[in-house]
């Protein structure tokens, strides 16, 4: 905290637990949620870590880790790649506590969102589970995800939750972040 540095410590997908220091980009080999995760993290980001030229990252903290979070579990974060794909940024919100992008995908557009988790979960209507399946977020499920976060919180980690939405062929993208936000897909913690 003195530093201003956040370094990702773990990840959680329906499919388990990753301590993504020591798991790394294997642990996504066979659990969907997490590529897709990975992936939303490095998509919804304004962060930069140029290890290549200068060696040092450019964004708020929070933002350094989970590009950090992603690039470790193997998604691409090149700011070149994020922009070209960008439809639309809804930028953090701290009174709703989410941030979202649109962006192109071979599989149409896709809604990223991350924030404060009681915040992505109230918008949240399935979980997406390693193989990749989106099932309804059941009682039983959000029960899961909501022991997670505790458990995570007793640590003292910082908490942020990962969710998506592949918009239906010929949907436009959302004029407004309420439209954006809303039906998701819980890839993660």
């Amino acid at each position: 905290l003195t530093e201003n540095r956040m370094r990702p410590v773990a990840v959680w997908t329906a499919g388990g637990e990753v301590d993504v220091e020591s798991d790394g980009p294997h642990a996504v080999e066979d659990d969907a949620a997490l590529t897709l995760l990975a992936r939303a993290i490095a998509s919804c980001s304004t962060a930069d870590i140029d290890r290549a030229r200068t060696g040092k990252s450019r964004g708020e903290a929070t933002e350094v880790g989970m590009l950090t979070a992603a690039e470790l579990l193997g998604a691409d974060t090149a700011v070149a790649e994020r922009e070209r794909r960008r439809l639309a940024l809804f930028r953090f919100d701290p009174s709703l506590r989410l941030m979202t992008t649109a962006d192109a995908h071979e599989g149409g557009i896709v809604l990223s969102t991350k924030g404060a988790p009681e915040s992505v979960l109230a918008r949240t209507r399935r979980i997406v589970h390693a193989d990749g399946s989106r099932v309804p977020l059941d009682a039983l499920e959000e029960q899961q995800v909501r022991a997670t976060i505790d458990r995570y919180a007793a640590r003292g980690l910082r908490i942020l939750a990962v969710a998506t939405r592949t918009l239906e062929p010929g949907m436009p993208v959302p004029a407004d972040r309420e439209t954006a936000e809303l039906d998701l897909d819980l890839l993660g913690l």
